[in-house]
Parts: structure tokens; C-alpha cells; sequence
């Protein structure tokens, strides 16, 4: 999945980035207060998007 199309999603899911860092992106759930990384890839595999919104406590995006 493209990075851009996650952050889409994890916005679309109450959450909202909290720190740009050099590798990666922290996002936190602003609903459970949950925190999770997003690595600066322009590929995120589907097992660690899966992971990520685990973390966060949202649904995964349906995979096409």
C-alpha cells in the first residue's frame, strides 16, 4: 500500500499525526489515545499495515 494512501486512511479513522520524524511517522488515535510508527516508505507491505492499525485500534483498509 502507498504511505500516502495509509495516512489517508488512518485519517479517515480519527487519527492525526503527532511528530514528523526522519524515519518514520508517529501517529496517535485520537479516540483510545493509541500511538503507532509509519515508516517513511513509499511501499508499506500489507502485514505491517495490518499491525499498524492494530496498534491503533482501527480497521485494517480492504486490500484490492
Amino acid at each position: 500500500m502507498k504511505r500516502q494512501k495509509l495516512l489517508r486512511h488512518l485519517r479517515n479513522h480519527a487519527c492525526t499525526v503527532v511528530k514528523e520524524g526522519k524515519s518514520h511517522t508517529w501517529v496517535q488515535n485520537l479516540q483510545t489515545g493509541n500511538k503507532s510508527f509509519v515508516p517513511r516508505h513509499n511501499e508499506i507491505g500489507p502485514g505491517l499495515v495490518r499491525e499498524i492499525c492494530r496498534q491503533l485500534g482501527i480497521a485494517a483498509p480492504k486490500e484490492k
